[in-house]
């Protein structure tokens, strides 16, 4: 027999989001209602096939996240701006070469397979769309800290139009994609070389500033402290972080357990949300939201927690 055909709608998607229906922004329900997010879930043996899978991915010499790796990343940025650039600067060609598109994926900590191929692009553009419209309307300028191919950043540029955007990363490569979209895209956005290891003080915010991380604190591991200092001493009115957290780990679920293994074994950030909590009981931050949403099949790379310096 056949698995069910699901399908998420605004109402699901704003449950995921932990908020109303009534309360998803306009542009945000535009994206859900043009995307196919059809899927089913696993069951039985197929859940047992993928359950296998994940283990003999665990055995294998997976490569730790860490300092050693500004090369690599480097090279994949790279590849991204000759792809932009032969597209004739389409966006959708700084989408990463590593997105497994058709893959089973995580969602709310279980597994699904989705139906269209697009969907981990459609389904993070959502999620983007929805940390910025949602959280980010009344802060004075964007910066995403490890932006990568800046595509998180053309929502921004599509919703606050001429609002200054701003994305750093350690890779050179990544600088060169917003100099091209900026020039190409009239976006009002600069890219900057930074390391997030070692942020330095030559980056300052301005008043009122939203500050974004998409899936770049995992590469810190547990070196995250001073990327933490250097953002709480700008004082910004809002940050988002979306990655991977420990902190939603049950170690009473088969899956959160296997998740868990593959972000220790690749040296993913670990103890970031029990930090901000820790924060928050001095007065020092105030945590707005924090959710497991999306992940790859390995790990949920795409949940959130929104805070703000007090």
């Amino acid at each position: 027999m056949s698995p069910q055909t699901l399908r998420y709608g605004t109402a699901e998607i704003a449950s995921h989001f932990g908020v109303a229906p009534s309360e998803l922004p306009p542009p945000v329900v535009k994206l859900v209602e043009a995307a196919d997010f059809s899927h089913h879930r696993f069951e039985g043996e197929d859940r047992d096939r993928l359950i296998l899978r994940i283990l003999r991915e665990l055995e294998r010499p997976l490569e730790a996240a860490g300092k050693h790796r500004h090369a690599r990343w480097e090279a994949g940025w790279s590849e991204n701006l000759e792809d932009f650039r032969k597209s004739n600067f389409d966006l959708s060609a700084l989408v990463p070469r590593f997105v497994r598109r058709g893959e089973p994926v995580r969602m709310l900590g279980d597994y699904i397979q989705p139906h269209s191929r697009e969907f981990d692009v459609d389904y993070i553009r959502v999620l983007v769309t929805f940390i910025l419209s949602y959280y980010f309307a009344d802060a004075s300028e964007i910066h995403e800290f490890g932006c990568g191919t800046a595509q998180n950043l053309v929502p921004a540029a599509r919703l606050f139009p001429g609002r200054p955007l701003f994305g750093y990363d350690w890779a050179s490569a990544s600088r060169e994609i917003i100099a091209e979209m900026a020039r190409h895209h009239g976006f009002n956005i600069q890219g900057r070389v930074l390391d997030m290891f070692r942020p330095g003080d030559e980056v300052r915010l301005g008043e009122g500033a939203g500050v974004l991380t998409v899936g770049s604190l995992e590469q810190l591991g547990t070196e995250f402290n001073a990327f933490l200092d250097f953002v709480l001493a700008q004082k910004p009115r809002i940050v988002a972080n979306l990655d991977c957290f420990n902190e939603l780990h049950d170690p009473e679920r088969l899956p959160d357990v296997l998740a868990e293994r593959y972000d220790r074994k690749r040296n993913y950030l670990y103890g970031w949300v029990t930090r901000l909590r820790a924060l928050e009981a001095e007065g020092r931050v105030e945590i707005l939201g924090f959710r497991r949403t999306y992940g790859s099949l390995f790990h949920d790379g795409h949940s959130f927690v929104v805070w703000r310096p007090k």
